[in-house]
C-alpha cells in the first residue's frame, strides 16, 4: 500500500487495511504518528501562548517535560478518537442494514485518521487555555481551511472505507457517511 492512495482517496487502502496481515502495524503507526503530531502541536501553541499549569508557568517548563506531556495524552486521546469513530460507524452501518463487521471497521477506521492531519493545528489551538484571547499562534489564519480540508478528507475516506469494507452501494454509504455526519455534529453542538 502507498500513503498516497489514502490521500488521493482510492479503495486499495481499505482493502489493505482488512486484508494484510501488516495491516496492525499500520494502524498503531497511524495512532501513534497523528497521537505525536496532536500533542506537539498543543505542546508548540502552548508555549507560544504562555500562562500557567497547574500554578506552574508554562515559560519554567523544560521543553522535554512539555512535550512528553502533551504526546502522551494526544496518543490517548488518538485512541478514544479511533474507537468513537468505529462505534458510531458500525451503528451507522447497522442501521442501513449492513454487515456490521467491527474488526475490520476497525481497522479500516484507523486508516481515516492520517487524513485528519489538515484539521489538528485548528483542533490544538482549541484546546489551549487562553489562545483564543492572544494572536500570535503560527500562519493562525491557515487553521480554519485546513481544518475544513481535513473534515472533508476524512468524509470522503470514511466513504470510501465503509463502501469497501461493507460491500455496501453508492446510496447506502453515502446515507451511512450522512447521518454519521449528523450524529457527530449534534454531538459537538451539545458539548
Amino acid at each position: 500500500m502507498m500513503l498516497s492512495d489514502l490521500f488521493l482517496l482510492r479503495d486499495e487502502p481499505y482493502r489493505h487495511a482488512c486484508l494484510s496481515p501488516r495491516a496492525p502495524y499500520w494502524i498503531t503507526g497511524f495512532i501513534v504518528c497523528v497521537g505525536c503530531l496532536f500533542g506537539i502541536f498543543v505542546a508548540v501553541f502552548q508555549r507560544t501562548v504562555g500562562g500557567e499549569i497547574q500554578g506552574i508557568a508554562i515559560a519554567d517548563i523544560p521543553n522535554w517535560i512539555l512535550f512528553i506531556g502533551n504526546i502522551v495524552p494526544g496518543m490517548v486521546i488518538m485512541v478514544v478518537v479511533h474507537a468513537g469513530i468505529t462505534i458510531v460507524a458500525w451503528l451507522m452501518v447497522k442501521g442501513v442494514s449492513g454487515r456490521g463487521q467491527l474488526v475490520f471497521l476497525y481497522r479500516a477506521t484507523a486508516y481515516l485518521l492520517p487524513l485528519g492531519i489538515p484539521a489538528l493545528p485548528y483542533m490544538a489551538a482549541t484546546t489551549v487555555p487562553d489562545a483564543a484571547d492572544r494572536v500570535g499562534l503560527p500562519l493562525e489564519v491557515a487553521y480554519v481551511p485546513l481544518a475544513g480540508l481535513g473534515l472533508c478528507l476524512f468524509v470522503l475516506g470514511l466513504f470510501q472505507a465503509i463502501r469497501v469494507v461493507e460491500g455496501l452501494g453508492l446510496w447506502r454509504a453515502a446515507i451511512t457517511v450522512a447521518v454519521f455526519t449528523l450524529f457527530s455534529f449534534s454531538l459537538l453542538l451539545i458539548a
